[in-house]
């Protein structure tokens, strides 16, 4: 049996990555009477890397370390902004986001794992749900954040392109 050295199948190869930045800013909106932190896309933008790595198992941890190592360069342009960055490639997605927001030792509650879509609230009174959607020609994602439930509510219900989220009780921000 050969060694794969001899063979050229260890040597480093390079596979194709296009990766996807996408940058929010946030805001605190109304959505009907539900007071909600949103936010606004600002900036989108596409890029096609190559990417040397010796097996496929190994295309993750080095698009990692490339965003590590990269990371202070793509942020650089991006003040109180949520970032995030996606890489696909053939067999692979990786995920990363990074908020540039000062957090001064407040700890927003997560609502979604990652960026989503707001495609309406629901109010929940005695049972019934009324649905609200945002105003027309405005996209908003929601990620963490704030939610006030009206007083007369029982739940708010935010409805997404990533799924649902029903909650109870106000989000605010944690120490």
């Amino acid at each position: 049996m050969r060694d794969e050295r001899e063979t050229g199948a260890g040597a480093p190869r390079k596979i194709d990555a296009i990766m996807h930045i996408r940058v929010f800013r946030p805001l605190v909106t109304r959505v009907g009477g539900i007071v909600i932190k949103a936010y606004e896309p600002v900036d989108e933008m596409e890029s096609m890397d190559h990417i040397e790595v010796r097996t496929r198992r190994d295309a993750v941890d080095a698009i990692y370390d490339k965003l590590v190592k990269d990371r202070q360069e793509i942020l650089k342009n991006y003040k109180n902004l949520l970032v995030e960055i996606n890489v696909e490639g053939k067999g692979f997605v990786l995920t990363l986001g990074e908020s540039t927001e000062p957090q001064e030792g407040i700890k927003p509650e997560l609502l979604f794992p990652r960026p989503a879509r707001l495609l309406r609230v629901g109010v929940v009174k005695e049972g019934s749900v009324k649905w609200i959607r945002p105003r027309r020609g405005t996209q908003y994602y929601v990620y963490e954040g704030l939610v006030e439930i009206p007083r007369d509510a029982d739940a708010v219900i935010i409805e997404t392109d990533r799924g649902t989220r029903v909650i109870k009780t106000p989000t605010a921000p944690t120490r």
